[in-house]
């Protein structure tokens, strides 16, 4: 039986979609979607003359979900001003932030001491949600490539429907913290949708940026309480993508201040043995401290740490 694009519409975002928020663009692409092929799991659809719609057409199509309740603009921003950017779907039920997140931006994770909280590794309670991603580049060659297929259309038409590169600020009720990554590593997809930073890469992050990870002294706490439960994901973890200083901080906390025996720890102190230098210090952002490691040619710059180094 022929069915309204509107009806094929709501039926996608109900029974297909399957997530708690949505881009405009990529309503807009699903949109195009049904114009080009004229048919929604096997039903036609109607009074569709064009081949793709015309600017009024999108509006018109969204303007009448919002009506229908199907969708909610976020923060109240009524489609009709045409500012908004995402849209709740209504038919969901009620999702974490940290869902609706990556539903609209579909490539990055949740990160830093948002994902601390996640694993449950942290007392805090983070204000800020952290979110880390691809360089814009990367954002845009990996939608265009996805879009492309999936509408099987040029490229030129995929640039339509690129969704908004995220930046830091207000997202949905929360306030959240945008991270760059060249190249970031696959994330863990857990429920509702949800991706979440490898614990491995975690760790790593709590001291290449320890300031988004609650501060130096909650990082030293959560790694001498947690980081012997995940040290076998740690160490494998860092052994293929940490670099010359990441296994010099992390071989010098899991061997020499919590005591782990590991075979590819030790394989990590004959790894380009620099000179000591003002960059190879435990804590970036702190100043170089005479205190060192002479195992790890690093500068311990923390003092609650110093019994585990000697002084120059």
């Amino acid at each position: 039986m022929p069915i309204k694009i509107e009806d094929a519409l709501s039926q996608w975002l109900i029974n297909d979609y399957s997530k708690g928020a949505i881009s405009k663009k990529r309503l807009y692409e699903e949109i195009y979607t049904l114009y080009r092929k004229r048919e929604y799991k096997g039903e036609k659809i109607t009074k569709i003359q064009i081949s793709a719609p015309k600017t009024e057409q999108f509006h018109r199509y969204t303007q009448r979900l919002e009506i229908a309740g199907i969708i909610e603009p976020v923060n109240g921003k009524s489609f009709f001003h045409q500012d908004s950017k995402f849209y709740y779907v209504s038919s969901s039920k009620k999702v974490p932030e940290f869902s609706l997140l990556c539903s609209v931006y579909p490539y990055g994770y949740i990160s830093h001491i948002s994902a601390m909280q996640w694993y449950g590794i942290t007392d805090r309670i983070p204000k800020i949600i952290y979110f880390t991603t691809y360089t814009k580049k990367e954002w845009r060659d990996r939608l265009r490539a996805e879009i492309t297929e999936r509408i099987s259309s040029s490229l030129s038409t995929a640039e339509e429907f690129i969704p908004t590169y995220p930046n830091s600020g207000r997202h949905f009720t929360r306030d959240v913290q945008i991270s760059v990554k060249k190249n970031p590593k696959m994330p863990n997809e857990v429920d509702e949708g949800i991706r979440i930073q490898d614990i491995g890469e975690l760790f790593l992050d709590m001291f290449r940026s320890p300031e988004k990870c609650g501060g130096e002294q909650h990082v030293l706490d959560t790694f001498l309480e947690y980081a012997p439960s995940f040290k076998k994901k740690i160490i494998q973890y860092v052994d293929i993508f940490g670099t010359s200083i990441d296994k010099a901080r992390m071989g010098f906390m899991l061997g020499s201040v919590i005591g782990v025996n590991s075979d590819k720890i030790e394989a990590w102190k004959y790894e380009k043995s620099n000179q000591r230098g003002g960059s190879r210090v435990l804590f970036p952002g702190r100043d170089f401290d005479r205190n060192y490691s002479s195992e790890w040619n690093l500068s311990i710059n923390y003092s609650e740490l110093h019994k585990y180094g000697t002084w120059n």
